[in-house]
């Protein structure tokens, strides 16, 4: 079974590798996401 050629038009042929490829943005995402957990366990303690 096929899906309809208004279906595939949407379909992009993307490789896996560049699926799981860290980024600048990933990384920078992560250091604020702990930064900011960091900061509010800090400020619960005291």
């Amino acid at each position: 079974m096929t899906l309809p050629p208004h279906v595939k038009n949407d379909i992009f042929d993307i490789p896996a590798e560049s699926l799981w490829r860290l980024t600048a943005k990933d990384v920078q995402g992560f250091a604020s996401t702990y930064v900011a957990a960091t900061a509010a366990i800090l400020i619960f303690i005291i």
